[in-house]
């Protein structure tokens, strides 16, 4: 499976990706809006974990474009944030506040990619 990773945390991004791909997951990584798009157009991938607070509000026009089922591209998208939700003027699920536990964000990612997450 493809992961996607976006956040401006680029030691974040790095741990991250390290433990995923440990984990069995092929993972790329974007630290901007432009760079996330650029990527998904190119690798096409299975799950988008992305913080949402990118400059810009980029996170936000993000998740609006590619979490909506008819969109021309639709990827699952898993929230990972430094921002509770109510920062947000959008509701997405599975959303989660840094820190997380690696177990809890492989869940999420499981449940996105075959379409079982309970909203």
């Amino acid at each position: 499976m493809h992961l996607l990773l976006v956040d401006t945390d680029t030691d974040l991004l790095a741990t991250l990706q390290r433990y995923l791909e440990r984990a069995g997951y092929r993972v790329s990584t974007a630290e901007s809006g432009p760079q996330c798009e650029e990527q998904i157009r190119e690798c096409r991938p299975d799950v988008l974990v992305l913080e949402p607070a990118l400059p810009d509000d980029w996170g936000i026009k993000l998740l609006k474009r590619y979490s909506d089922a008819n969109a021309w591209i639709s990827v699952p998208v898993v929230v990972l944030s430094r921002r509770s939700p109510k920062h947000f003027s959008i509701q997405i699920e599975p959303y989660h506040v840094k820190p997380i536990s690696m177990s809890v964000l492989i869940e999420s990612i499981e449940k996105m990619a075959h379409g079982s997450f309970l909203m």
